[in-house]
C-alpha cells in the first residue's frame, strides 16, 4: 500500500466548527426530540449495538424493525414514511459524525450542554469582557417620559450670602465692583437660593449621577458563561478523544480559557 493511498482524507477542523456543523447545519441536537423516555433509551441501545439501562428498562443488543422504538427511530431522523418528510428540521440523512458529537455531549452536565448547543447554532463562541468599564450617565425608567433620558439630581449646597461674599472679597483686597461700577456681588442668573431661619444661605445644584458601563455584575456574569461554555467544550473534546470519526478529524480546540486575561 502506498504512502498516497493511507493518507487521511478526512477534514481537518477545530472542535468549535465541528460543533457548528453539528448544531446549526445538520440539527443533530434535535435527532431525540420525536422519542419518548423509553423509546430515547431503545434509540440509544440500537444506535451503540450494545444493550443498556435507561430509566430502570434493560434492553438488548438488536431490536425488531416492527418495534415502537425502530418506528420512532426512523421517523425522527426523517426517512420517507408514508408520505412524510424530514421530522422537525432534521436532515434526512443525518451525518454519523455529528451523531457523535451529540452523543458526547450527552455526557456533559446540562448546563454546560445548554451553552454548547446555544452557542453552537449560531456558529459562535460567548461573548467576554475584558473588563474595561466607562463612566455614563445613569438612565430613567422607560417609563418614564420625555426628552431627557437621563437622571438629574438636585441637592441644596450652603454657600455665602452676598454680604458675606463682599466681606470675603474686601479682605483679600479684591473689588466687588467691575471697572464699568457695577457690583460684583450678585447672583449667578438661573440658580435657585435659599434661605435658612439662620439666615444661611443655600443653592440649589443640579448634577447627573454616572455609572460604570458595564457593570460589574454584567461583566462577571458574562465572563462566567464564557468559561462554562469553555469548561464544556474542553470536556467533549476529552470525550471525544479516540473518536474515528467517519470525514472528520478533529485538530483541538484553539478557544483561550480566560482572554480577558
Amino acid at each position: 500500500m502506498t504512502a498516497r493511498e493511507t493518507r487521511d482524507t478526512r477534514k481537518l477542523v477545530d472542535l468549535e466548527e465541528l460543533v457548528a456543523w453539528a448544531i446549526r447545519d445538520q440539527k443533530a441536537h434535535r435527532d431525540n426530540t420525536a422519542l419518548h423516555a423509553v423509546e430515547s433509551a431503545a434509540h440509544m441501545s440500537m444506535r451503540s449495538r450494545r444493550g443498556g439501562r435507561a430509566d430502570g428498562y434493560a434492553f438488548a443488543g438488536g431490536w425488531g424493525m416492527d418495534s415502537c422504538a425502530r418506528i420512532a427511530a426512523i421517523g425522527n431522523i426523517g426517512t420517507r414514511i408514508d408520505g412524510g418528510g424530514p421530522t422537525r428540521g432534521v436532515a434526512p440523512r443525518m451525518h454519523p459524525d455529528a451523531e457523535e458529537v451529540t452523543t458526547a455531549m450527552g455526557r456533559l452536565p446540562w448546563r454546560q450542554r445548554g451553552l454548547i448547543i446555544e452557542f453552537g447554532s449560531i456558529g459562535e463562541a460567548p461573548p467576554w469582557s475584558n473588563g474595561k468599564q466607562r463612566l455614563v450617565r445613569v438612565p430613567v425608567s422607560e417609563i418614564i417620559r420625555g426628552p431627557l433620558r437621563h437622571k438629574v439630581l438636585a441637592e441644596w449646597v450652603g454657600v455665602m450670602t452676598r454680604f458675606q461674599f463682599a466681606n470675603w472679597r474686601r479682605a483679600r483686597g479684591l473689588p466687588i465692583v467691575d471697572r464699568y461700577g457695577r457690583s460684583i456681588v450678585t447672583d449667578d442668573v438661573g440658580i435657585e437660593f435659599r434661605y435658612l431661619e439662620d439666615g444661611q444661605r443655600q443653592a440649589k445644584v443640579k448634577h447627573c449621577p454616572l455609572q460604570f458601563d458595564p457593570s460589574d455584575e454584567w461583566i462577571e456574569r458574562t465572563n462566567g458563561v464564557y468559561a462554562t461554555w469553555h469548561a464544556g467544550m474542553t470536556a467533549l473534546l476529552d470525550s471525544m478523544a479516540g473518536l474515528a470519526l467517519k470525514d472528520h478529524r478533529i485538530s483541538g480546540f484553539a478557544a483561550q480559557a480566560e482572554p480577558w486575561l
